[in-house]
């Protein structure tokens, strides 16, 4: 079966019933070499001139068994054109977003600044090195669940499986003393920064509430430039 149409004409196959003669079409217009599919009486799919698939309505629903999607050159490319956003759905439920911002939501709608926003927690599996990038990451350690930060290849933080935190170092101090161990390989120090009329403090307790949460303390008030030792 061979359709000729003149260069500024179209070629049509109608498909049509008792009540309507054309309900389904399948036309090719020879003004801009498109071809569309036509189903109750609309535009369904439009092959261009440049063989891109265009989808007028409806929705791609494969079925029976697994499906990939793939290119064998170049690369793939999946979005929106326009103040759209692109959501990724499992059995049936919305589960990643990326917004017309560039914001990642998962497990949520995302919202204000934050490139990457989790509604739940997040698992870290394998392992990494500081290494991987000379951008700051994060990353668990390989052989241990510990979690490390790094930043110009080199690990600067660990919160290791023991809820101990180092920072500049790998080795806890000694036991007794170990959830918080700072090293440096020069001088090194802890700074407690506050406004020209508070308090620095450090507390010692063994509560969790009244006179008990501050048994022993070290103060140091910015107002008078004074040092004070609590017990």
């Amino acid at each position: 079966l061979g359709i000729l149409s003149p260069n500024n004409g179209r070629g049509d196959i109608f498909f049509g019933d008792a009540a309507d003669d054309n309900i389904g079409q399948i036309k090719y217009s020879h003004v801009d070499d498109s071809l569309t599919i036509r189903t109750n009486a609309a535009d369904r799919l439009v092959i261009d001139s440049s063989g891109n698939l265009l989808i007028k309505t409806g929705e791609i629903d494969m079925q029976g068994g697994n499906k990939t999607v793939k290119t064998s050159a170049g690369f793939l490319q999946v979005g929106t054109s326009g103040s759209h956003h692109t959501a990724f759905i499992t059995g049936g439920t919305e589960r990643m977003r990326i917004d017309t911002s560039g914001l990642v939501g998962i497990n949520l709608t995302p919202s204000g600044s934050s490139k990457l926003q989790v509604g739940g927690s997040m698992r870290f599996a394998g392992s990494g090195t500081a290494s991987d990038s000379t951008n700051p990451i994060i990353y668990r350690v390989s052989g241990e669940d510990s979690l490390a930060f790094a930043s110009g290849n080199t690990e600067r933080m660990r919160l290791d499986s023991s809820g101990q935190l180092l920072i500049g170092t790998t080795t806890p101090g000694i036991a007794g003393a170990e959830q918080l161990t700072v090293e440096s390989s020069a001088s090194g120090g802890i700074t407690i920064r506050t406004a020209t009329n508070g308090n620095g403090s450090l507390f010692f307790s063994d509560a969790t509430s009244g006179d008990a949460e501050y048994d022993g303390y070290v103060q140091y008030e910015q107002t008078n430039q004074a040092l004070t030792f609590g017990t």
